[in-house]
This record gives C-alpha cells, structure tokens and sequence, in this order.
C-alpha cells in the first residue's frame, strides 16, 4: 500500500470537517439580544421561550449527524486504500454535511405549519447526504482495491441500513410537507427502520446457500447420485 493512496488522510480530513460542522449547530443559540447598554432584551424566561424551536432543531441535527458520521466510520473501517469515485462521494456528502448548521438555522426560524418549504428543504438535506453515504457503502462493499475484505456481509448490511434511512428519509419527505401538522415529526421514521433492515438481511442470508451453489462450478456440474441396483432377491417377479 503506497503512501499517496492511503485512506488514512481522508478519513481524517472527513473527521475534522464533521467536527466542526456538529460544532456550528450551537452557534445560533449563543446569540443573544442586548440593548445598546449591554442589558439583555428579554428575560431569561422569555429568550429560553424564543429559542426552543431553533433548540429542537440543535438537538435533532445533532444526533443526525452523529449517527452519520458513525455510519461513515463503521464503512471506512476496513478502508485501507481511496479511490478518485471515493474522494468525490466524500466531498459531496461532507457538502451536505456542513450545509446542515446553516439549513438548521434557517430552517427552524419559520412555523412549519405554515411554511412547509422550510421542512422540505430540512429533510431533503439529511435525504441527499443519506444518499451519498449508501452510495460510499456500495463502492466499499465491490471494490477490493479500496477494502481487501469487500463484499462481506458486514458491508453488505450497511448497504441495506443506508438503503432503509434513504426510504425513512425519503417518506419523512413526503409527509412532512404534504401534511404540515405532521412537519418535523416525520423524521421518527428513521427510528423505525430497525424491522425492514432485520427482514432484508434475513432473506438475504435464507439466499446465501442458493447463490454460493450457483455460484460454484464444481457444486452445478456434479452429478446426482445414482441409485443402488436392485439385487434379484429384490427385483419383482415377472423382471
């Protein structure tokens, strides 16, 4: 493994910029507003009543992109050598990524109910990093160049859990924007995907047999056995 082509750097820089992107969601909540003597506007009471809607959006950016970068760093952990396709997807999932603080801001400014753009353009961000993520899985799980040990099941099932938080996301889309009563609450589907991921990876390993013989020359080209012959004690009468 050549030095240049090391995945050690980019796993760093992409550690680094998640840093500083889950750091940015609090900035918003450290802002607040004073007279021109320095006195606070408003009481503590009040500003804390101000600030719970951009607080529940900290805390749900948060851990989304928490559990993003566990998921980015459950993938490169058998990442031994990057790749040009894996250095763009990185680049544009950490787009995504940092883009995150700024929509949470603007985001959680407006009433959703009354503005169910500001909830579509929140969860269409967390859908297309998502995306990106299960499209980082899927180069980890097929080229061998990148992880020795490709397209074992560990790679194989965080293929299907960034498949099933895509659809999660994806319907938390739809839903939240086309019933603005629901809004943000949609996004507890992503919490549910835990059953649809254990039934797909239990048809997957009911398949696992089946395909390791058709995938086996010597197992599809060797003959059925063949039955014992009768002795004549055994043969009817008449034969």
């Amino acid at each position: 493994m050549t030095e240049e082509r090391s995945a050690e750097r980019l796993i760093v820089f992409v550690d680094a910029v998640v840093a500083i992107a889950i750091t940015l969601l609090v900035l918003p909540l450290a802002e607040v507003p004073r007279h021109d003597d320095g006195s606070t506007l408003h009481s503590f009471g009040t500003q804390l009543s101000l600030d719970i809607s951009p607080l529940i959006g900290f805390v749900v950016s948060f851990f989304v992109i928490a559990r993003f970068w566990w998921a980015h760093h459950q993938t490169f952990a058998t990442v031994r050598r990057w790749s040009w396709p894996l250095v763009q997807l990185n680049v544009l999932w950490l787009f995504t990524v940092v883009l995150l603080p700024a929509v949470t801001a603007i985001s959680f400014e407006y009433d959703p109910r009354e503005n169910p753009l500001s909830v579509g353009l929140y969860i269409a961000t967390m859908l297309v990093s998502s995306l990106l993520l299960t499209a980082l899985s899927v180069i980890v799980h097929r080229d061998r160049a990148v992880a020795p040990d490709a397209g074992n099941a560990a790679s194989r099932n965080r293929i299907i859990g960034g498949a099933a938080a895509s659809v999660a996301f994806a319907l938390a889309l739809v839903i939240g924007t086309t019933f603005p009563v629901i809004n943000y609450w949609a996004l507890w589907l992503v919490a549910l995907t835990g059953p649809f991921e254990f039934l797909v990876r239990r048809a997957y390993r009911r398949r696992e047999p089946a395909l390791a013989r058709l995938s086996d020359p010597d197992a599809r080209m060797a003959p059925s056995p063949e039955l014992p012959s009768r002795t004549p004690a055994e043969q009817p009468a008449g034969e």
